[in-house]
């Protein structure tokens, strides 16, 4: 009788074991797959860091033209706002000459008018 309850247990132990060793692995098919999910986030996201450096790259590339070019524009304002006066001083030159030639055309007709 104690001969059949030791074959039963040792059946029963048997058993247990052969469901620990299914357990186990199926654990361990589960543990590669999150292992293989997770390598492949690790690329992914080595990717995107690779993309967002060099992202960073051109921003600051652009940054440094957009610099040159606020200070040409800056520049050609300044030049603009210079070529401006001149146009107002030659102007106001030509005025001056108009009103000088035509004070002389005055004196001139009323000299021969005189005459």
């Amino acid at each position: 009788h104690k001969l059949q309850q030791a074959e039963e247990s040792l059946t029963s132990a048997h058993s247990a074991i052969q469901r620990l060793e299914g357990q186990c692995d199926e654990t361990k098919g589960h543990l590669r797959r999150m292992t293989s999910t997770a390598g492949e986030r690790l690329k992914g996201l080595e990717a995107s860091s690779s993309l967002c450096e060099q992202l960073r790259v051109d921003l600051d590339a652009s940054n440094g033209t957009l610099r040159e070019l606020q200070t040409k524009l800056a520049n050609c304002q300044m030049e603009r706002g210079t070529q401006q006066a001149r146009q107002r001083s030659a102007e106001a030159t030509l005025e001056s000459l108009a009103i000088t030639v035509m004070g002389a055309t005055n004196e001139l007709l009323l000299l021969q008018a005189q005459v």
